[in-house]
């Protein structure tokens, strides 16, 4: 691949995360006015000439960790256990967190917006 190609992939990359970002946004917000639509129209279900719109409850498992624990023994909980880092960053200062964890490395493409030129 010459470098022209290259940036013209980077050109063409960044357009569609910004797309993306600006669907997933606009995404969201229509989900919220549907749902609340809904909510408050008391429908369960509302069609559209290509689309349906339903309200579903969904069960969602939420386990015991201190059960979970009992049951499996320490060595296999350790196993199964994963922290979230949000809610140990509201618990325990950022000092001691790096004293209890370790940091991996990751590699990832980043594409940020240039400053318009003016011509």
């Amino acid at each position: 691949m010459t470098r022209k190609q290259l940036i013209t992939c980077v050109q063409d990359l960044g357009r569609l995360r910004d797309q993306l970002a600006e669907i997933k946004t606009a995404e969201r917000e229509l989900t919220d006015t549907v749902r609340a639509g809904l909510e408050q129209a008391g429908l369960p279900r509302l069609d559209s000439a290509e689309y349906s719109a339903c309200l579903h409850e969904q069960r969602s498992l939420v386990v015991d960790p201190l059960r979970l624990r009992r049951k499996v023994g320490e060595k296999m909980f350790m196993s199964c256990i994963r922290v979230d880092l949000a809610a140990a960053r509201r618990q325990v200062a950022a000092v001691d967190l790096d004293k209890l964890g370790r940091y991996e490395l990751s590699t990832q493409l980043r594409i940020s917006r240039l400053p318009k030129k003016d011509d």
